[in-house]
């Protein structure tokens, strides 16, 4: 506890501080609370069994480009056409991963790149 701080404890279990300093964060926070609604449990069950699962099983580590195969692509384009999003978790080998944390570092410390909640 700080004299005259305040912080805040969210529901999904996030803990913000020095709220008084930044409370851009808490209100984008409380507004997205307010705003979003998740989904219901059995639309994110359907989600992970029509997409999110066959799309993973098509991930062959070591395979470049995966996501590149008819098969991987047909998966994407239908999950774009029904819900107007596709996830592809394992897009980029680590060392690609690598290479663009690296070069967002960079941005950030040559003040090229900032945070977008200040």
């Amino acid at each position: 506890c700080r004299e005259g701080g305040l912080s805040a404890t969210l529901a999904s279990g996030v803990f913000i501080t020095r709220c008084e300093d930044h409370p851009k964060v808490l209100l984008f926070e409380l507004l997205y609370r307010r705003t979003v609604r998740l989904p219901p449990e059995a639309a994110l069950a359907e989600l992970e069994a029509a997409f999110f699962v066959p799309l993973q099983r098509l991930r062959r580590p070591g395979e470049p480009r995966w996501w590149l195969r008819p098969d991987a692509l047909q998966l994407v384009s239908a999950s774009l056409e029904t819900n107007r999003f596709a996830v592809i978790d394992g897009l980029l080998e680590e060392a690609e991963v690598q290479r663009l944390r690296e070069t967002a570092r960079w941005f950030f410390r040559e003040q090229q790149m900032r945070a977008g909640i200040e």
